[in-house]
């Protein structure tokens, strides 16, 4: 329901305006980039989300995983910053930290890839029920479907 989604959304922007309080935390300007970045994205998200509640379900699952994931990289990385001798090992974490966020955006850019998708295919479906549904009651010759096709 709309309740429902938008008390999730909310919610979830809760949880993503706690991991950028760290921001500034993170001592390494590509992270603080990739976290403005996944900001964006979930801005996107929650907007096509909000447009069109159908897709609620897929981006749930989605941004459960998004969110959780992102604040496990973010807060063991301001952890790791605040280790004053870095050793090679905390060093290594901190690029798969950097290399996690960065898997975090791709995986975002294609989730909305995927939702706009599912738009495309209703809007498909839809097409084709309407000429079918046109050619039966004699509305529509179906020699004029074919002369339009791709």
């Amino acid at each position: 329901t709309a309740g429902t989604v938008e008390d999730y959304l909310k919610d979830s922007a809760a949880r993503l305006q706690a991991v950028r309080r760290s921001y500034f935390n993170l001592k390494d300007e590509a992270m603080r980039t990739e976290l403005d970045i996944l900001s964006d994205r979930f801005k996107k998200i929650s907007a096509i989300v909000k447009e069109d509640p159908k897709d609620f379900k897929k981006a749930r699952r989605y941004l459960n995983t998004m969110l959780s994931s992102l604040e496990t990289i973010v807060s063991q990385s301001v952890k790791l910053f605040k280790v004053p001798e870095k050793s090679e090992e905390v060093n290594e974490s901190l690029e798969k930290a950097k290399e996690g966020l960065v898997l975090l955006r791709q995986s975002a850019d294609n989730q909305i890839d995927k939702l706009h998708e599912n738009n495309l295919l209703e809007l498909d479906v839809e097409l084709e029920v309407l000429k079918k549904t046109l050619v039966s009651r004699g509305l529509l010759d179906e020699s004029n479907i074919n002369d339009n096709k791709d």
